[in-house]
C-alpha cells in the first residue's frame, strides 16, 4: 500500500500534550516547512509527502541526480497509508483530515503511553534479568520533589528528564540541590506528573541501536552513531558501515561481545513490551563511558528518528566503504568536506557552526 508521509518533528512535544491540537512555536514552525520533503530521502516511488510549494524543477533534479521521486501537496490521499515521523493525537488528527489510513485512538494512546520515559526503566530491568554483565543502575521515576532529592542524595549527580522530550530538551543536569533546580523539576511535575532521575554517567561516546517493528516481532537494524551540538541539542550523524561504526565504539571501550548481547536482548525485550502496539522504526539511544560499560537504554524513540534517516540514506546512496556526515543546519553549512574513516573517532568533539 502507498504511504503518505509527514514530517512532524514535535512530536515529542504533542505526545506531552496528549491533544489532537496545540500550537507551536515559531521556531518549531520553522522547522516543520523547512524539513517537509525530508522523508523523500527515504520513501517509495510515488509515495505522497505532505508539503507544499515545492519546486519542480528541484524535484525533477532529485530525481536526475539520485532517482529519487515522490508525489508532494495532494489534498486527498485517500488510498494511501499514515506515515508520519511520529505518531501521536496531532499527526493522526492532520493525516486523517487528508483522507489517510491512520491507527485507532486507542493505538495512539498506547504508544503515548510506551513513548514515556518510563519505558527505559522497564527495558533496563529486563536487560538485567537477560545479559551477564554489568549495566548502570535503572532509572528511577519521581512524582514529587523529595524522590527527586533521594535520588541526587544517592548518585551524586543526576540527570532529570520529563517523561516526553527529546533531542535534549526537557532534561537537567543536577549537580547540588538549589532554588532554581526545585523551581525546574517543580515546573516539569507540574506539566507532565513526573520526572525520570538517573545516575549520570562519565560518556566518552553517545550512539544508538536502531530496530524495526512489524507484525508483533521487533529485530535489529544497524547503528547509529551520533554527535551533539554543546546543549545536548542533536547535531548530527557518521554514515558508515555498521560493521565499522562497531570498531569506533570498541575503539572508545565497547566491548564488542557485549554490543552483540544487547542487540540481540533488546529484540526480545522491545518486542515483549511493544508487541503489535507500533509498527515502524525506533531506536534506542545508548552511550559508553570511560570504564567501557555500555548504558544499554538512555532513550527509547519510538518513531523515526535522524539516525534512522541516515542509516537509510547510507544503504541507498553511499558507497561501500566510504564515509560521510549527515547535519541539520542551514543550507550554507550542509555541504561538509571529505571525511576520512579515521576521523569518525574525533566526532565527539564536532558541533555545529
Amino acid at each position: 500500500m502507498k504511504k503518505v508521509y509527514l514530517f512532524n518533528p514535535e512530536n515529542d512535544i504533542a505526545l506531552g500534550y496528549g491533544k489532537n491540537t496545540f500550537s507551536l512555536s515559531p521556531t518549531v514552525q520553522a522547522l516543520c516547512r523547512d524539513g517537509a520533503v525530508l522523508p523523500l530521502w527515504y520513501c517509495d516511488r510515488n509515495d505522497c509527502i505532505v508539503a507544499s510549494d515545492v519546486p519542480s524543477a528541484w524535484l525533477d533534479e532529485m530525481e536526475r541526480m539520485f532517482g529519487v521521486k515522490a508525489v508532494t501537496g495532494r489534498d486527498d490521499m485517500s488510498g494511501y497509508k499514515g506515515a508520519p515521523w511520529g505518531w501521536s493525537h496531532h499527526s493522526r488528527k492532520v493525516l486523517s483530515g487528508y483522507g489517510a489510513e491512520v491507527p485507532g485512538i486507542d493505538r495512539i494512546e498506547r504508544i503515548r503511553e510506551l513513548s514515556h520515559r518510563r519505558i527505559s526503566a522497564d527495558v533496563m530491568t529486563r536487560l538485567g534479568r537477560e545479559v551477564d554483565f554489568e549495566l548502570p543502575p535503572v532509572p528511577v521515576e519521581a512524582v514529587d520533589v523529595d524522590a527527586v532529592k533521594e535520588c541526587l542524595s544517592r548518585y551524586g549527580s543526576i540527570f532529570v528528564k520529563s517523561p516526553w522530550s527529546s533531542s535534549g530538551r526537557g532534561v537537567i543536569h543536577v549537580d547540588a540541590w538549589s532554588r532554581s533546580v526545585e523551581q525546574r523539576v517543580g515546573a516539569m511535575l507540574r506539566r507532565q506528573g513526573s520526572v525520570m532521575c538517573e545516575k549520570a554517567l562519565d560518556k566518552t561516546r553517545d550512539f544508538a541501536m536502531l530496530f524495526h517493528a512489524a507484525d508483533g516481532v521487533v529485530k535489529w537494524t544497524g547503528y547509529s552513531l551520533f554527535f551533539n551540538h554543546e546543549g545536548a541539542a542533536y547535531s548530527g550523524n557518521v554514515i558508515a558501515d555498521d560493521d565499522a561504526i562497531e570498531q569506533v565504539l570498541v575503539d572508545s571501550g565497547a566491548d564488542r561481545a557485549h554490543l552483540h548481547a544487547l542487540s540481540s536482548a533488546l529484540g526480545r525485550v522491545m518486542t515483549a513490551i511493544i508487541g503489535d502496539d507500533y509498527e515502524g522504526y525506533l531506536g534506542v539511544d545508548m552511550m559508553v563511558t570511560r570504564s567501557g560499560m555500555i548504558a544499554p537504554c538512555v532513550e527509547v524513540n519510538l518513531r523515526m528518528t535522524m539516525g534512522v534517516v541516515a542509516w537509510l540514506w547510507g544503504r541507498r546512496f553511499l558507497a561501500p566503504g566510504s564515509v560521510a556526515r549527515y547535519t541539520v543546519g542551514p543550507w550554507e553549512h550542509a555541504i561538509q568536506p571529505e571525511m576520512r574513516l579515521s576521523a569518525i573517532a574525533d566526532l565527539s568533539r564536532v558541533h555545529c557552526r
